[in-house]
């Protein structure tokens, strides 16, 4: 399941909600599509999705079990799931947390396995890929300067490493 979203408050009166901490890469979800709602994905209830909004700082979701604002306002601070084949992504170049992590991540140089791709961190100024690597994790800003081929039918990703980007996680750094 696909995090989508935190339900921030309503709009309306026939149970129309804004969801903040949206994944900027979603445009829609497919029509009737199934969302779990709750503190985590593991509790959370199932409610069937009849319109999903999109804009540059947030969304909004109608649900066709939520009928009124009073009802859609016991949803406050939860989460919305879904999977991730419900979900219309806004361009092709754009990309699911659930299409990287998994990935293996090789040197684009050497051409050698440096890790897993275990986490994506979705930031204000842009989304930082995480790589486990056998000692540590390396966080990987998503520009064009790092990530350089995305092969997900491989489920590769090619990474160009600079120098002292391995020891942003630990804080140690060689002088």
């Amino acid at each position: 399941m696909q995090f989508i979203g935190t339900i921030a408050g309503t709009k309306g009166l026939k149970g129309r909600m804004i969801l903040s901490d949206t994944t900027a890469d979603i445009a829609g979800l497919q029509p009737e599509s199934i969302v779990k709602i709750g503190f985590s994905e593991n509790f959370a209830k199932e409610y069937t999705a009849t319109d999903y909004a999109a804009n540059a700082k947030n969304a909004e979701i109608q649900l066709k079990e939520i009928t009124s604002k009073e009802t859609a306002g016991t949803l406050k601070d939860r989460g919305v799931f879904t999977d991730s084949q419900n979900i219309i992504a806004k361009s092709s170049s754009s990309y699911l947390v659930s299409d990287i992590v998994g990935c293996k991540a090789i040197d684009y140089i050497t051409k050698e396995i440096v890790g897993e791709f275990v986490d994506v961190w979705l930031l204000p100024a842009q989304d930082v890929w995480v790589i486990k690597t056998a000692s540590q994790e390396i966080p990987v800003p998503y520009h064009d300067e790092f990530i350089k081929k995305i092969d997900l039918k491989k489920r590769i990703i090619e990474i160009k490493f600079i120098e002292g980007m391995s020891e942003i996680n630990t804080g140690e750094v060689d002088e």
